[in-house]
This record gives C-alpha cells, sequence and structure tokens, in this order.
C-alpha cells in the first residue's frame, strides 16, 4: 500500500512538472506570426524573428507599439514605432486600435509589454507579438534606434 501511495505521489508530481505556466495557458499562439482567421496569434517572440517583421513592415502591415513613457520614446525607438504609454490610460488607448491588423509591442524590459499582452488579448485584439527581452537588449545589439 506505501508503494502504491508513493508511486501515485510521484506520478502527480511529475504531471505537475509538465503543465504549462500560467501566462503559456493564458495566451493562445500559433507558429505563425501571420493573422489566422481562426485564432488569435498573442505571443512573445525572439529578437530575431521581430528584426525580421520590422524590416518587412511596408509588406506585413505591421504596427509598431512602443510601451515607454514619450520620455523614453524620445530617448530611442523602432523606426515608425508609436508611443502609447503604458502608465497613461493605455487600456482607453489601445482600445481605439483595429483589433484585427498586426502589432509588435515593446517596451524597456519586456515587463510592460507582458502586461499589455494580457489586456490586449482580454480587449479581443487578434494578432499582437511582445518583443522578448525588451528594446534595451535590441540596442545592445546594435540595430536601428531612431531619436
Amino acid at each position: 500500500m506505501i508503494k502504491f501511495t508513493l508511486l501515485t505521489l510521484l506520478s502527480l508530481v511529475l504531471l505537475s512538472c509538465n503543465k504549462p505556466s500560467n501566462t503559456q495557458t493564458e495566451l493562445r499562439t500559433s507558429s505563425s506570426s501571420k493573422l489566422n482567421k481562426d485564432s488569435a496569434v498573442l505571443k512573445r517572440i525572439s529578437l530575431n524573428e521581430a528584426k525580421k517583421l520590422v524590416e518587412n513592415q511596408k509588406t506585413n502591415g505591421l504596427t509598431i507599439i512602443d510601451l515607454r513613457t514619450p520620455q523614453e520614446y524620445q530617448s530611442g525607438h523602432m523606426e515608425n514605432a508609436i508611443n502609447i504609454d503604458f502608465y497613461k490610460n493605455f487600456k482607453e488607448n489601445i482600445n481605439k486600435l483595429d483589433k484585427n491588423k498586426q502589432y509588435l509591442i515593446y517596451c524597456r524590459s519586456a515587463n510592460r509589454s507582458r502586461a499589455s499582452l494580457k489586456i490586449m488579448k482580454d480587449l479581443k485584439f487578434k494578432n499582437v507579438l511582445e518583443l522578448d527581452k525588451g528594446i534595451k537588449v535590441w540596442a545592445r545589439n546594435g540595430w536601428k534606434l531612431v531619436r
């Protein structure tokens, strides 16, 4: 009986280790960054994935959103990025955007963008990509910022 109980507990522990985190289960993701009619694409993307999207921004209809304060934005941002300050009426301002367009969001270190991704999911945005690790890593790689 003790062996059975220990085996059952061990099985439960192993199963719980494979359970995805809350963040992973909250966001429906797709392996493609293109809009899929049947499911929303809300996910974090790597620096290299973001760089490719930004380079093809004119053809893919991508809107880049910098979530930092206006002062941070003025210190250097991605080319063609619009500034929507996370700390000033973010939900109200973001809710004015077309929920069916493709967006790339970023902040300094990905804390605000992670929170924004969840808010945008709750507001029923269909295609939002979050730059993992934020603009500071983008800049550290020597990639273009404009002032």
